[in-house]
């Protein structure tokens, strides 16, 4: 039992502990294998885990300690949800004072009841903004299309389809419908985000039918959470959707002027080579009395073909965005 609560912060049943370590107790004693683990009388235990606590100067669990993890349960129930992360909360509070630890039951019971205290406090927060007309309205998102034979609640549940462009625009459509719903976030400023996230899961998990079961004050918390994380993703996907879109014509843009470019220098190469051909003429000899004639036809052959060059070959260093 002193190993035992060292270790676990709370006295195990006897029947609890494991048979490998009685076994090797009683080879270290000496004792008798047909000697039994227990107390013949009540007095002697209590007199032992009152010695162990003294050892490792431990208190008690008692009302004390409930009014302690009490406190810290409930103000940390406002940021936290889950009941894990509360019960390591009240764990910490105990052995941080030391405390000796409850049964888990016990601790769970009593975590679980004050979470949900706390929870009933912020739904009732949020539904006394409310008035009736808007809480029919949100309720009507549970009723079935009497054309669709679903209902809008699906809708709310939905998951982002692929980047294409009919896509971005039923998300924009969607989008428009949850704005038609009013604006959420005053509704949920004294909720904690990470509270609204496991709330909007929640909803998330759950059908028409099974939500219409719970009470008003919740249903509708949840309700508000759900469309309001909704929007924030919708807006977050519409985004990433775009810049996909973005991204696409830009490269397929890049692809059109590559393909331009390749034109463009083919016509140089052609112009160049046809350039090359007419060079040979200044090198060539004439007589001095045809010199004139002569040089009168080079002239006007160069001058078609450097404006030949000029037009096939200027666009395409302004396209590469050369300084000519």
């Amino acid at each position: 039992m002193l190993k035992s609560f060292q270790r676990l912060g709370y006295f195990p049943n006897l029947e609890q502990i494991p048979q490998d370590i009685i076994n090797y107790l009683r080879d270290y004693l000496k004792l008798p294998e047909e000697l039994d683990v227990g107390y013949d009388q009540s007095r002697t235990l209590y007199r032992h885990k009152k010695e162990i606590r003294a050892y490792f100067q431990v208190t008690a669990f008692d009302k004390q300690a409930r009014h302690l993890i009490s406190e810290a349960v409930s103000s940390s129930a406002e940021v936290m949800d889950n009941p894990a992360d509360l019960i390591n909360v009240a764990i910490e509070m105990l052995v941080k004072d030391r405390y000796e630890l409850p049964g888990f039951n016990s601790l769970n019971r009593l975590v679980c009841r004050l979470r949900t205290r706390v929870n009933h406090q912020l739904f009732s927060q949020v539904t006394q903004q409310l008035d009736a007309e808007y809480l029919s309205h949100l309720d009507r998102l549970l009723e079935n299309h009497p054309v669709h034979q679903r209902s809008l609640y699906n809708d709310l549940k939905k998951l982002p389809k692929k980047s294409t462009r009919n896509h971005l625009n039923d998300l924009l459509v969607h989008l428009t419908w949850l704005e038609s719903l009013g604006e959420i976030a005053p509704y949920l400023e004294t909720i904690n985000s990470s509270k609204i996230e496991h709330w909007a899961a929640e909803a998330k998990s759950l059908d028409a039918s099974e939500i219409k079961k719970i009470t008003q004050p919740k249903r509708a918390t949840l309700l508000l959470c759900l469309i309001y994380t909704n929007g924030v993703n919708t807006r977050d996907y519409l985004v990433t959707m775009f810049l996909k879109q973005m991204k696409k014509i830009h490269n397929k843009a890049k692809e059109k002027l590559e393909l331009i470019r390749q034109q463009l220098q083919e016509r140089v190469e052609a112009v160049v080579g046809v350039f090359a051909n007419v060079l040979p003429f200044f090198a060539d000899e004439s007589p001095e009395a045809q010199w004139s004639q002569v040089k009168s036809s080079k002239i006007t052959l160069i001058d078609g073909v450097l404006g030949l060059v000029e037009r096939s070959i200027f666009p395409l260093l302004r396209l590469n965005g050369k300084n000519l």
